[in-house]
Protein backbone atom coordinates (compact mmCIF):
# COMPACT_ATOMS: atom_id res chain seq x y z
CA UNK A 1 0.00 0.00 0.00
CA UNK A 2 1.44 3.46 -0.67
CA UNK A 3 0.39 6.13 1.62
CA UNK A 4 0.67 9.75 0.52
CA UNK A 5 -0.87 13.51 0.84
CA UNK A 6 -0.84 15.76 -1.54
CA UNK A 7 1.28 15.72 -4.46
CA UNK A 8 3.54 13.43 -2.64
CA UNK A 9 3.19 10.41 -5.01
CA UNK A 10 5.67 12.21 -6.79
CA UNK A 11 8.33 11.08 -4.73
CA UNK A 12 7.92 8.09 -6.25
CA UNK A 13 7.56 8.85 -9.86
CA UNK A 14 10.81 11.07 -9.73
CA UNK A 15 12.96 8.57 -7.82
CA UNK A 16 11.57 5.98 -10.92
CA UNK A 17 12.55 8.39 -13.36
CA UNK A 18 15.56 9.24 -12.73
CA UNK A 19 16.72 5.46 -11.42
CA UNK A 20 15.55 4.24 -14.90
CA UNK A 21 16.73 7.05 -17.20
CA UNK A 22 19.95 6.89 -15.53
CA UNK A 23 20.31 3.41 -16.61
CA UNK A 24 19.17 3.32 -19.82
CA UNK A 25 21.26 6.92 -20.27
CA UNK A 26 24.30 4.73 -18.96
CA UNK A 27 23.94 1.81 -20.64
CA UNK A 28 23.29 3.59 -24.01
CA UNK A 29 26.67 5.38 -23.38
CA UNK A 30 28.74 3.05 -22.07
CA UNK A 31 27.40 -0.64 -22.73
CA UNK A 32 25.69 -2.96 -21.88
CA UNK A 33 25.92 -3.77 -18.49
CA UNK A 34 27.93 -0.55 -17.43
CA UNK A 35 25.56 0.11 -14.97
CA UNK A 36 25.42 -3.31 -13.29
CA UNK A 37 29.50 -3.54 -13.05
CA UNK A 38 29.81 0.27 -11.42
CA UNK A 39 28.94 1.98 -8.30
CA UNK A 40 28.58 5.59 -9.44
CA UNK A 41 25.53 5.82 -11.97
CA UNK A 42 22.80 4.43 -9.15
CA UNK A 43 24.17 6.80 -6.43
CA UNK A 44 24.33 9.89 -9.59
CA UNK A 45 20.77 9.01 -10.18
CA UNK A 46 19.44 8.70 -6.72
CA UNK A 47 21.93 12.37 -5.87
CA UNK A 48 19.82 13.76 -8.79
CA UNK A 49 16.56 12.31 -7.43
CA UNK A 50 16.53 14.12 -3.72
CA UNK A 51 17.92 17.56 -5.15
CA UNK A 52 14.84 17.31 -7.10
CA UNK A 53 12.74 16.24 -4.18
CA UNK A 54 14.52 18.56 -1.78
CA UNK A 55 13.80 21.30 -4.02
CA UNK A 56 9.96 20.51 -5.08
CA UNK A 57 9.10 19.44 -1.55
CA UNK A 58 10.50 22.93 -0.11
CA UNK A 59 8.69 24.94 -2.90
CA UNK A 60 5.35 22.99 -2.62
CA UNK A 61 5.32 22.62 1.32
CA UNK A 62 6.52 26.32 1.89
CA UNK A 63 3.84 27.91 -0.08
CA UNK A 64 1.92 30.00 2.47
CA UNK A 65 -1.50 28.55 3.76
CA UNK A 66 -4.84 30.69 3.96
CA UNK A 67 -5.62 32.49 7.55
CA UNK A 68 -9.24 31.49 8.72
CA UNK A 69 -10.96 33.15 11.59
CA UNK A 70 -13.03 31.25 13.72
CA UNK A 71 -16.35 32.77 13.99
CA UNK A 72 -16.93 31.82 17.54
CA UNK A 73 -13.86 32.16 19.17
CA UNK A 74 -12.07 34.63 17.39
CA UNK A 75 -9.24 32.62 17.03
CA UNK A 76 -7.15 33.03 14.03
CA UNK A 77 -5.36 29.66 12.59
CA UNK A 78 -3.63 28.81 9.37
CA UNK A 79 -4.68 26.10 6.74
CA UNK A 80 -2.07 24.89 4.80
CA UNK A 81 -2.10 22.00 2.33
CA UNK A 82 1.25 19.80 3.10
CA UNK A 83 2.63 17.06 0.50
CA UNK A 84 4.27 13.52 2.16
CA UNK A 85 4.71 10.35 1.17
CA UNK A 86 4.69 7.63 4.06
CA UNK A 87 4.15 10.37 6.51
CA UNK A 88 7.62 11.98 5.49
CA UNK A 89 7.11 15.61 4.27
CA UNK A 90 7.60 15.43 0.41
CA UNK A 91 11.29 17.50 0.99
CA UNK A 92 13.12 15.03 3.56
CA UNK A 93 12.72 12.51 0.30
CA UNK A 94 15.48 14.63 -0.73
CA UNK A 95 18.09 13.94 2.04
CA UNK A 96 16.74 10.05 2.31
CA UNK A 97 17.82 9.66 -1.55
CA UNK A 98 21.03 11.37 -0.71
CA UNK A 99 22.05 9.31 2.02
CA UNK A 100 21.06 6.31 0.14
CA UNK A 101 23.37 7.36 -2.91
CA UNK A 102 26.26 7.47 -0.42
CA UNK A 103 24.97 4.26 1.55
CA UNK A 104 25.22 2.74 -2.23
CA UNK A 105 28.16 4.07 -2.89
CA UNK A 106 30.22 2.48 -0.15
CA UNK A 107 28.64 -0.67 -0.78
CA UNK A 108 28.95 -1.01 -4.05
CA UNK A 109 32.34 0.32 -4.34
Amino acid sequence: MIIWKGFGFLVFFIIFATVIGGQIAVDSIFGTDYWLNNAWPLSLSLLISGLACWFLGRYLNGRPGKTVIDKETGEEFELRKTHSFFFIPFQYWGIICGALAIITYILQG
